[in-house]
C-alpha cells in the first residue's frame, strides 16, 4: 500500500549562495529533524551529489550516515556525477 512509506521522509535544503557559510542550513536540518518525530516519521532520507562535500559533511555531523549510492546518474554539463543518498533513523 502507499501508506508503507509513511515512516520516512526525505529531506532537501537549498540555501542561496549570498547566505551560505551563515548556519542556515544547520539550523533547518535540525529543525526538521526535530519535527519527525511528531509527524511519525522513523527515518530521513537525504539525496546528495556526491562531490558536494559541504552538504555530506553537514548531514554526517547531524548524525546520518551513507545508505547507499547511485554511481554516474547525474549529467552536470562537465562531468558525471554519483549520488549519495544518507539516512538516519529518528528517535523519539
Amino acid at each position: 500500500p502507499r501508506h508503507a512509506y509513511r515512516i520516512s521522509a526525505e529531506i532537501s535544503i537549498y540555501v542561496h549562495q549570498d547566505a551560505r557559510g551563515r548556519g542556515l542550513g544547520r539550523r533547518l536540518a535540525e529543525y526538521m529533524c526535530a519535527q519527525a518525530p511528531a509527524l511519525g516519521i522513523r527515518n530521513i532520507i537525504a539525496v546528495i551529489f556526491a562531490h558536494n562535500t559541504p552538504s555530506i559533511r553537514l548531514f554526517s555531523s547531524l548524525g546520518f550516515s551513507e545508505w547507499g549510492r547511485l554511481p554516474q546518474v547525474c549529467d552536470m554539463e562537465t562531468f558525471i556525477a554519483d549520488v549519495v543518498i544518507l539516512g538516519r533513523q529518528v528517535e523519539g
